[in-house]
């Protein structure tokens, strides 16, 4: 699993470089043909990850439980950001994953309640949802960076 760690950390590094250079505006702006901005997509990668691995593991996620009700699967852009949700999300982009570095390797996932994707894919352990969990990231990373082009 460390060479997943090592890709989970790269692109959230990435994420946080992406959106570093954008304004607020920007990072909420809906580009045409789009239901929802940067800084949605940013934030649900976030959300998504507690819940694939801290919820579906019977764990207290390490975010607020706004955070998740606002930006999982399913919700769309409701709120004008701040500088300090900015700053909040960069920095639990990287803390989170180096904290599931550490829980996973301290053992902390003792079990996980099954679940199927959208697409069929079943995840029935934590293994599996940090597998699935990198094209997840990879899949928003695409959208950020062709988002970013339309701001």
């Amino acid at each position: 699993m460390k060479k997943q760690f090592e890709i989970l950390k790269k692109y959230r590094k990435s994420l946080v470089d992406e959106i570093d250079d954008l304004n607020i505006e920007q990072l909420q702006m809906i580009p045409k043909g789009f239901k929802n901005n940067i800084f949605w997509n940013v934030a649900h990668v976030l959300v998504s990850q507690q819940i694939l691995h801290y919820k579906m593991s019977g764990l207290n996620p390490l975010i607020t439980h706004d955070w998740i009700e606002n930006y999982q699967k399913g919700t769309l852009p409701r709120f004008v950001i701040t500088e300090d949700e900015i700053n909040y999300l960069k920095g639990k982009l990287i803390t989170t994953a180096d904290r599931l570095e550490e829980d996973f390797n301290e053992k902390k996932f003792e079990s996980y309640t099954e679940i199927e994707t959208k697409m069929g894919i079943l995840i029935s352990s934590i293994e599996d949802a940090i597998n699935f969990n990198i094209s997840h990231e990879a899949l928003h990373y695409g959208i950020v960076i062709s988002m970013k082009k339309m701001v």
